[in-house]
């Protein structure tokens, strides 16, 4: 998958969330015993293979009733130096696959009149700078907003250690040009989606992260997403990895403020499980709009064409032996996510791992999805 991550190496809107939260429905319990073992020695050889700490992933089937998980495996540790085992409860970091949330989150306003992807920055944002003013939420949610991507900055770097403004953040691009005419091209943007999310509370009233837990994770029961807060005691939370010549350290610390929108949530594979159970169902988006989501931009981009992937809103399409699949990467100092989507077939996949040394996580997570029986 491209590099659509976070990385130190790139350097029904009716209100549902209001009524009393019911008691929490459990998905179907899924064991390595539910399919034959190769699922599991994939993601045993996997970890052994690249040395990770921990790895959890999941496989979801919503076209079974009850939509139930089909394969959820944990391996290793969720902590090493307390030899705590990692289990599906466990709490990651997700990166990137925050903006699948922002995105999502912009399409439920859109459900609800209160946006338009043809909206721009400008009609909701005016003090942002001039050549921001006409880009389309669209083009943000397609990645062709032309405006710079923050962590392509070498001074965000040098700050990343530190809980800076978001005006701060802001300030690292706002005064550059962009890189390119918005719509003629395809550009991985942190800084868009981080603008998403600062949309996101000026349209509601709300904060990002209340906007979110009462509009997804609520309804969806996914008790432990919210975003990462550092001080804040998150029952089950993981230690993440990093290799630091070659040895393995403790992670250094990563301001959730350097990331926001594009990439500041964290979640378990439980809760992963759930949401992409829903996307399929009309739980919280109409077909209408699941369908535009995974409709790819029109052809153009020759880079994207160039690299083998067109973009939907908000998520990335690639082929896989023929057979195309949606999905996102993520990777942040300490952690790696992925999951992968597949519409024709109503499945799913999800990968977690609690080090940032795992790279290309989406050939694992479609790797245990060829496992299954039905795909051979």
């Amino acid at each position: 998958m491209p590099a659509a991550h976070l990385t130190l190496k790139s350097c029904n809107p009716c209100c549902e969330w209001r009524r009393p939260l019911a008691p929490k429905p459990s998905l179907t319990e899924a064991t390595s015993t539910a399919l034959p073992n190769s699922p599991t020695a994939i993601c045993r050889q996997t970890r052994d293979r690249l040395q990770l700490p921990g790895l959890a992933a999941a496989l979801i089937d919503a076209s079974r009733p009850g939509y139930p998980l089909i394969f959820s495996e944990s391996f290793g540790l969720a902590q090493l130096e307390l030899t705590v085992p990692l289990t599906s409860d466990c709490v990651f970091e997700i990166a990137s696959l925050t903006k699948l949330f922002t995105a999502e989150m912009i399409l439920l306003l859109v459900n609800d009149g209160q946006l338009s992807l043809g909206d721009t920055l400008g009609s909701h944002m005016p003090d942002l700078p001039e050549s921001w003013q006409g880009i389309t939420l669209e083009q943000i949610l397609r990645h062709q907003s032309g405006i710079r991507n923050y962590t392509a900055v070498p001074e965000y770097w040098e700050h990343t250690h530190v809980d800076l403004p978001r005006e701060h953040i802001l300030a690292l691009v706002k005064d550059l040009p962009l890189d390119f005419a918005p719509g003629s091209r395809y550009a991985y943007d942190n800084s868009g989606y981080y603008l998403l999310g600062i949309l996101l509370e000026v349209v509601s009233g709300q904060s990002y992260g209340d906007l979110l837990q009462q509009r997804i994770f609520a309804p969806l029961y996914m008790s432990s997403t919210r975003m990462q807060d550092y001080t804040r005691l998150i029952p089950r939370r993981v230690a993440g990895y990093s290799r630091v010549d070659g040895q393995v350290r403790n992670k250094p610390y990563y301001s959730p403020t350097g990331t926001f929108s594009a990439g500041c949530l964290v979640s378990s594979l439980t809760d992963l499980s759930r949401w992409a159970a829903s996307l399929q169902a009309e739980t919280l988006l109409p077909q209408s709009l699941r369908q535009q989501m995974w409709t790819p931009v029109a052809s153009g981009l020759a880079n994207e064409a160039d690299e083998g992937f067109t973009m939907g809103l908000g998520w990335f399409c690639l082929e896989n032996g023929g057979q195309p699949f949606w999905g996102h990467n993520g990777s942040i100092l300490g952690y790696t996510a992925s999951l992968v989507h597949l519409p024709e077939r109503h499945l799913s996949a999800i990968v977690l791992s609690n080090c940032d040394w795992f790279e290309r996580p989406h050939e694992l997570a479609l790797e245990l999805i060829q496992a299954l029986p039905e795909a051979n």
